[in-house]
C-alpha cells in the first residue's frame, strides 16, 4: 500500500509517525482506565481463562448452563448478594483444566478466547490481568487506527497525523473505560483489516479476518455481507469464493475445540443470546423505561443472563418491533449500498464500502435487544476515517456526541438507568437516536 506523492523514505517516516500518533492517545485512555476498579466483565474474563488453564478460578462466573439458568434466569439476586458478602470471590480449585462449552457455559463465541487468554498467561492476579488486558486492547485499537490509514489511501486524501492523534484521543475519552476494559478492540481491528483487504484485493486475508471476527463476536457477519456486495459489483467472483472458503475454514478451526464436548455446548451460546431479555441500554428498553411515566407498573428491572435487563407487559412486543425495524433498516442499507457500488470510480466505491460497513453495524447496535456500550468500540477507527473528510461536515461531531452520551448512560448514570429513572432512560435513548443520525449522515456522505 503506498501513499501517493511521497518518496519511499517519506512514506516510512509518515507511517511511523502515524503509529505513534495513534498509539499515544489510546495509551492515554488506558491510563485513565486505571482509575476505575476491576469490574465484573474483567473478572468474568479472568475466571474463564483460569478455568481453561486449570488454575483456581472464581466459581461465581464459571458454572454449567443449567447452574446459570437456575441462579440467574429467574432474576433472583440471592446468589449475587451472597457473592458480594463473600468478599467478591468464590475460589474453586479444579482437578484438571475445564473445557469451555462442555464443562461450563461461556456467554461469548469461541473466538472470545483469542482476545482474553493471552494476558492471562502472564499473571495469576486479577488486578494485574486488568492492566495487561488494557494494554493489549490499547495496542489492538492503535493497530486498527493504523490499518485505517491504509484504507484511507483508497478513499482519496488521507487525514493528517495530527488529525488522527487529536480525534482518536477525543473518541476514546468520550467513550471511556470500556474502550480498553472490554475485548471489542479486537473486533474493531478485524473490521478494519476486512475493509482494507477487500480494497487491496487480498481475498485470503478477507476470509481470515472475517472468519476470526465472526468467531469472536458473530455480528461482523453483517459487515462481511457488505464486502461481499463490493466484490460482486467489482466482478471478482473468484476472490469472493476464496474469501468465503477461507472464512469457513478459519471459523471451523476456531470453533473445533469447543465442539469437543459436542455441538450442544456450542449451541448454548446461540440459545443464551436468543433467550436474553432486553438489556437496559437497548433502544426498546429505554422506551419501556420512559413509558413507566405513563404506566408505572408496565416495566421492571431484573438481573439475569449476567446483565441488567428490562422486563414487563410490553417487553415481547418491544423486542418484536425493534427486531423488525432493524431488519428493515439493514435491508435498506444493503439496497442503497448495492446501487451506490454500481457507479462511480474506485475512490467512490471505497468510500461506499466503509460507509456501508459503519451504517449496518450502527443499525445492529441501535435495534438489537442488547445495546451494550462496548459495541461502539467497533465503530471508532472506521468512524474517524469516515468523519475526517471535508465533505462530511459535522458528521464527526455527531459521532463524538453519540460516544459521549454512551459514557453518560454507562457508567456515569447507570445506577439511575438500572432503576428506570426517566431522565437516565432518555439519555440512553438519545444515544441511540444520535447514533442513527450519524449513521445516516455517513451513508449519505454527510448531506442529511
Amino acid at each position: 500500500m503506498s501513499l501517493p506523492g511521497l518518496s519511499a523514505t517519506a512514506r516510512r517516516a509518515y507511517s511511523n509517525r502515524s503509529v505513534l500518533a495513534t498509539l499515544l492517545p489510546v495509551l492515554a485512555i488506558f491510563g485513565v482506565s486505571l482509575m476505575y476498579p476491576t469490574d465484573a466483565d474483567i473478572r468474568r474474563y479472568f475466571a474463564y481463562c483460569n478455568a481453561v488453564l486449570g488454575r483456581p478460578y472464581d466459581g461465581f462466573y464459571v458454572r454449567t448452563d443449567e447452574a446459570w439458568k437456575r441462579a440467574f434466569v429467574s432474576g433472583d439476586r440471592t446468589d449475587l448478594d451472597e457473592y458480594a458478602r463473600s468478599g467478591g470471590v468464590i475460589r474453586v480449585g479444579p482437578p484438571h483444566p475445564l473445557l469451555p462449552y462442555r464443562d461450563f457455559l461461556v456467554e461469548y463465541p469461541p473466538g472470545f478466547f483469542l482476545a482474553v487468554l493471552p494476558p492471562a498467561l502472564l499473571t495469576r492476579s486479577v488486578d494485574t490481568y486488568k492492566l495487561l488486558f488494557g494494554a493489549w486492547m490499547s495496542a489492538l485499537l492503535a493497530l486498527a487506527v493504523w490499518v485505517c490509514r491504509q484504507v484511507a489511501g483508497y478513499m482519496g486524501r488521507a487525514p493528517t497525523v495530527a488529525d488522527i492523534a487529536l480525534w482518536t484521543t477525543i473518541a476514546v475519552l468520550a467513550l471511556g473505560k470500556v474502550t480498553v476494559q472490554r475485548y471489542d478492540a479486537l473486533v474493531a481491528l478485524l473490521l478494519c483489516i476486512m475493509c482494507w483487504a477487500t480494497l487491496a484485493r487480498r481475498p485470503v486475508l478477507v476470509g481470515l479476518s472475517t472468519g476470526v471476527a465472526v468467531a469472536v463476536k458473530l455480528v461482523p457477519v453483517f459487515a462481511a455481507l457488505v464486502c461481499g456486495l463490493y466484490l460482486i459489483r467489482q466482478r471478482r467472483p473468484r476472490e469472493l469464493l476464496t474469501a468465503v472458503v477461507v472464512a469457513g475454514l478459519v471459523g471451523a478451526a476456531i470453533c473445533a475445540p469447543a465442539m469437543a464436548g459436542g455441538a450442544a455446548g456450542l449451541l448454548s451460546v446461540v440459545f443464551y443470546g436468543l433467550e436474553r431479555p432486553l438489556e437496559f441500554e437497548s433502544t426498546a428498553a429505554a422506551l419501556l423505561g420512559l413509558w413507566t411515566i405513563v404506566e408505572p407498573t408496565s416495566a421492571a428491572v431484573t438481573f439475569s443472563y449476567g446483565s441488567t435487563n428490562v422486563v414487563g407487559r410490553y417487553a415481547g412486543a418491544a423486542i418484536a418491533v425493534s427486531s423488525g425495524a432493524g431488519l428493515i433498516a439493514m435491508a435498506l442499507v444493503y439496497r442503497a449500498t448495492w446501487r451506490a457500488l454500481a457507479s462511480g470510480n474506485e475512490v467512490d466505491r471505497a468510500r461506499v464500502l466503509v460507509s456501508a460497513v459503519l451504517t449496518v453495524l450502527a443499525v445492529v447496535i441501535a435495534f438489537a435487544k442488547v445495546g451494550s456500550i462496548q459495541y461502539l468500540v467497533w465503530l471508532i477507527p472506521l468512524g474517524l476515517l469516515a468523519g475526517l473528510r471535508p465533505e462530511h461536515g459535522p458528521t464527526l461531531l455527531v459521532f463524538i456526541a453519540a460516544l459521549t452520551l454512551a459514557q453518560i448512560g454507562y457508567p456515569l448514570a447507570s445506577t439511575a438507568a438500572e432503576s428506570l429513572e426517566p431522565w437516565a432512560c432518555a439519555i440512553l435513548l438519545g444515544r441511540q437516536v444520535v447514533l442513527l443520525v450519524w449513521a445516516r449522515r455517513v451513508l449519505t456522505g454527510g448531506t442529511s
